[in-house]
């Protein structure tokens, strides 16, 4: 589970490290693997000096054929199923403290005690592309070290991937070679490959065919070169949808879109912008997730079992049978 940790994602951190925590936790009962990580720009200069200075300016222009160089991006590995039982418990608390004093910061009538966001966590811009780029290593060593056979990849945002900052050099299909410079470079300095399209040859043979779309090919990239089923959820307000909703959709499709919208907070979507499925989630009715026990559960209980425990857990909240029901139908299959 890769988690947008953005400025604009202020409004929904709590409710969204809440219903993280939720599927931790199952998982982590019934013994499944998983990961969970934040995506982020702004961690970099915290975590990494040389991120002050050129020097890693360098490492991006400087890149060898037939490697992807990542600009100023970092992922936060919040979660693990790697973790005992203690780490596991401090890991939640400490995401928990996380995503309160994220509300904090940006609320207006602050308290005289509240929680300082540490250096290196604080919410930035949303490096999507990156996130999808790195995922091509994360994947296949997650499903290496686990032996799972089906992998779900989850991409949660509140909005579009900004401009990836790296440079990517790759052999044409027909042997010429292709440099397409994503750092924004200095107006003086010459743009090679602008528009051009670059094809990737995976490892199991099928050639996928970056172009213009960028975030849909690399889901695409991702597909193809992992074999996981790729899974979008995206946070918008009734606004996005009023606003943004109709660019993205044609019109017929948007007068169905809204009719659900409205009666039901989610739209769900298959095959759509490079995601096997992707749901639009109704920010405007995301709550708090409801207390329950998960004490009869094991690792050797059945799909039945866990489907029954996990939607009993999540229960009347709306949102949460969109989000975390999904998820767990996904797990248990």
């Amino acid at each position: 589970l890769f988690i947008d940790w953005s400025g604009s994602m202020h409004q929904n951190i709590f409710e969204t490290v809440e219903q993280c925590l939720v599927l931790a936790a199952f998982c982590e009962k019934v013994q499944i693997s998983f990961e969970v990580y934040a995506f982020t720009d702004s961690s970099s200069m915290a975590f990494n000096k040389d991120m002050k200075d050129e020097r890693w300016e360098d490492k991006i222009r400087n890149a060898g054929e037939n490697v992807q160089s990542i600009g100023n991006f970092r992922l936060l590995n919040l979660l693990s199923s790697r973790m005992n039982k203690r780490e596991f418990q401090k890991g939640a608390k400490y995401f928990l403290g996380l995503g309160h004093s994220i509300v904090y910061r940006y609320s207006y009538s602050r308290e005289k005690k509240w929680l300082q966001t540490p250096e290196g966590y604080h919410l930035g811009g949303t490096p999507l592309d990156e996130a999808i780029l790195t995922s091509l290593t994360i994947v296949p060593e997650f499903k290496k070290r686990t032996g799972a056979e089906i992998v779900n990849t989850v991409y949660l945002t509140d909005g579009e991937s900004r401009r990836c900052n790296s440079r990517l050099v790759r052999v044409e299909k027909d042997m010429s070679l292709v440099s397409e410079n994503f750092y924004p470079l200095k107006p003086k300095e010459k743009h090679y490959g602008s528009g051009a399209r670059v094809f990737i040859k995976c490892a199991n043979g099928k050639q996928v065919d970056i172009g213009s779309g960028r975030t849909s090919d690399y889901l695409n990239l991702l597909r193809e070169a992992t074999g996981v089923n790729v899974i979008g959820f995206f946070l918008a307000d009734r606004k996005w949808f009023k606003q943004r909703g109709r660019y993205q959709f044609e019109w017929d499709v948007m007068q169905n879109m809204e009719k659900e919208w409205k009666k039901n907070g989610s739209i769900a979507m298959k095959n759509d912008s490079g995601y096997d499925e992707r749901y639009y989630i109704n920010t405007n009715k995301m709550s708090d997730v409801e207390d329950a026990t998960l004490d009869n559960l094991t690792a050797e209980s059945s799909k039945g079992q866990i489907r029954t425990a996990f939607k009993k857990m999540v229960g009347g909240k709306l949102t949460n049978r969109v989000i975390l029901n999904k998820m767990i139908d996904m797990i248990a299959a």
